[in-house]
């Protein structure tokens, strides 16, 4: 174990990495044992990540900005599809898989409101967006819920064109809290 910050960064940018590789593994080889796995670990994961890799990120942000932002990013891919294996569990009704996701989902959390709190004190909270997850199966394909089936019936087909470009669909300030929280999982984005 070594003191140098540089050196861990590395060690974290590289299990990062590893860890994005192994959930978006998934995409191609999944089946009930290793998504359970997944959902396990990855919590003790994360929760490591928030208690010894945050701090360190934060530390380095002025000095390292874009490589700490790059960290971030590879992380929220494999946040991203975390959420995805969160649905996929509640859609499916597995309950040996929905017994993990609370605390993966709480865990997730924590990890939201560390960076908004990290990029906050850095004067860079402009750069964070918090939106709702599309809901995705595993392969990545939108799942249409109830809402979204309400709303192609009203005839809103150009709004799912263009949304279909990303992961994050992002409230508009007007929109309650509560609203926010009912139609998906949060996610965050970061720009530079």
């Amino acid at each position: 174990v070594t003191k140098d910050p540089e050196a861990q960064f590395s060690t974290w940018s590289k299990a990062v990495e590893t860890l994005v590789v192994m959930t978006t593994s998934l995409k191609m080889w999944c089946n009930r044992s290793l998504l359970s796995a997944v959902l396990k670990h990855c919590r003790h994961f994360i929760d490591h990540f928030v208690r010894h890799g945050m701090p360190l990120v934060e530390r380095l942000f002025r000095k390292k900005r874009i490589g700490c932002v790059d960290l971030i990013k590879n992380l929220q891919m494999a946040t991203r599809f975390l959420q995805t294996i969160c649905s996929h569990s509640k859609i499916s009704q597995d309950v040996s898989l929905a017994n993990n996701v609370p605390l993966l989902k709480k865990s997730l959390e924590v990890l939201v409101f560390r960076v908004k709190a990290m990029l906050a004190a850095n004067d860079c909270l402009d750069a964070f967006v918090l939106g709702n997850l599309k809901n995705r199966d595993l392969q990545g394909e939108e799942i249409l819920s109830q809402a979204s089936i309400e709303e192609d019936d009203e005839g809103e087909e150009g709004e799912e064109e263009e949304a279909a470009e990303s992961d994050v669909d992002l409230g508009g300030e007007d929109e309650s809290e509560e609203h926010e929280l009912a139609e998906g999982d949060s996610a965050m984005s970061i720009e530079v």
